[in-house]
């Protein structure tokens, strides 16, 4: 603990930690207004709330700041070397204990500059914009975003140097992995500042923190990995690498260390629960033997789960085909499907559900499936085209949560049906909303109407409906009364 507090004492003398926590300050705040500077939307004058200010502090300081922390790391383990003092120091104490010590030193000082950041913005809230502070917003970006951001360069190069002995090696290598993490376009590997582009209060959902969390597991295991085998090759007093290795192996801490972290890293990435590949090609698939005539969806939505049940009838017109493949949504798991009344027995392969028919021209297929919705996997934080949470749903139709039937659509579908959801939410429905049923805590919306497309969304939120009649229209104004 003496040497633990030495180190911090010294980091603080050389007055390079103060300015790193400096800069660290300016960035954030900086951040503020970022959103507005800098998006792939190119929004401007969003407005602010905690959501926004706390995020684009956090985007925008979260890249600078790791790539400081990380120069560093590097600086500070590779000091001894350049003084050429290496190795006094190493025949008088363990030198291996002191690089650990110092690793730990410098994310001390990253806890300080992040405690000091998020005061910094939270008092510009406050008192420059008279804004309600809402401290949750704050908590999650800076100790689930900004902090693993600075403690994930500190890892990864600290475990890049004691692998390579060398500072320029180490720092390259933190580099490339520092512009692949702010160009991906895959949220997994996005380990700066997550692949989220801008945050708002529609944006700011509960999907979409759970794959920021995700990222930042993943990335525990990646950088510590990173980690332990650094500390397997680091080098010992007066022995080569080779040597150095069979002494740091004899440690069954640190192996084990490396292998729960390796494993880790790749049951978390092969795992990944949130995501899919979208079929790019499914419009070439269509059989033109076949034409969808209707369409009646019985959706029951779990919120609280964030789950949906659904029963869907199609109506078919068949001129010879044997079968009819769907394109499926990965994270709905199928229960049953009837054809013409019958069950049976389908071939599923990933994404897709082929159904065989019977020879005839009617065609009725039942289909029974529930589970959560997937989305696409470069789509994280960009659209969303599939979500259910707690206070809303947002569901498009090319997350093919109502099942896709790759064959030609009539010139007219009949499209019928309801979605049920929790009473505290108001849906948005397709088409002309018929009528409204309390079940339980549920609230059933029934809809109808003719389409040339099968294309359903659905949508639903703390909204409130306003009904306005012009001329001889009536329309639909849904709108949230809600702010953050």
């Amino acid at each position: 603990m003496s040497l633990f507090k030495n180190e911090i004492k010294l980091m603080f003398k050389s007055k390079m930690i103060v300015f790193l926590i400096l800069v660290s300050c300016i960035a954030v705040t900086t951040g503020i207004n970022s959103l507005n500077m800098s998006n792939d939307f190119d929004l401007f004058y969003i407005r602010r709330s905690s959501s926004t200010i706390a995020f684009g502090a956090v985007r925008f300081g979260s890249s600078i700041c790791a790539l400081l922390f990380g120069l560093f790391t590097v600086l500070t383990l590779d000091k001894d070397k350049k003084k050429r003092s290496k190795g006094i120091i190493e025949s008088n104490i363990n030198y291996h204990r002191l690089m650990i010590i110092r690793i730990l030193a410098i994310v001390f000082y990253e806890v300080i500059a992040t405690i000091i950041g998020m005061m910094a913005v939270i008092a510009i809230q406050k008192f420059v914009f008279s804004i309600p502070i809402d401290i949750f917003y704050y908590l999650f970006n800076y100790w689930i975003i900004f902090f693993p951001s600075l403690l994930f360069s500190t890892l990864i190069v600290s475990g890049l140097y004691l692998l390579t002995d060398s500072l320029d090696i180490s720092f390259i290598a933190l580099g490339v992995l520092f512009v692949k993490s702010l160009t991906s376009n895959n949220y997994l590997f996005t380990w700066v500042q997550t692949n989220l582009d801008i945050i708002s209060d529609f944006a700011g959902i509960q999907p979409v923190g759970q794959t920021i969390i995700y990222n930042r597991l993943l990335w525990i295991f990646i950088s510590i990995s990173i980690f332990g085998v650094g500390l397997l090759f680091k080098r010992r007093y007066e022995f080569n690498l080779k040597e150095s290795f069979l002494i740091n192996i004899k440690s069954k801490i640190l192996i084990l260390l490396v292998v729960i972290a390796v494993l880790g890293s790749g049951f978390t990435y092969i795992k990944e629960p949130y995501t899919m590949e979208l079929i790019r090609n499914m419009e070439t698939n269509i059989d033109e033997n076949i034409s969808l005539t209707g369409l009646k969806p019985e959706i029951i939505f779990d919120n609280e789960k964030g789950e949906m049940y659904g029963r869907v009838l199609y109506d078919f017109i068949n001129k010879g085909s044997d079968s009819i493949t769907f394109h499926t949504n990965e994270g709905l798991n199928i229960d049953s499907i009837k054809v013409n009344g019958k069950e049976i027995e389908c071939r599923e392969n990933k994404g897709k559900v082929e159904v065989p028919i019977p020879n005839i021209e009617e065609i009725k297929i039942m289909i029974s499936y529930g589970g959560k919705v997937k989305t696409d996997k470069n789509g994280v934080g960009r659209g969303m085209p599939g979500y259910i949470s707690e206070d809303s749903i947002y569901l498009l139709e090319n997350s093919n949560w109502i099942f896709r039937p790759l064959v030609k659509e009539g010139d007219s579908i009949k499209i019928s049906g309801y979605y049920s959801a929790p009473e505290y939410l108001t849906m948005v429905v397709p088409g002309r909303l018929i009528d409204t049923e309390i079940e339980g805590q549920l609230k059933k919306w029934i809809f109808e109407y003719n389409s040339h497309t099968a294309d359903i969304g659905a949508f639903a939120g703390r909204y409130e409906r306003q009904l306005i009649n012009f001329e001889n229209m009536k329309i639909e104004f849904y709108y949230c009364t809600q702010t953050v």
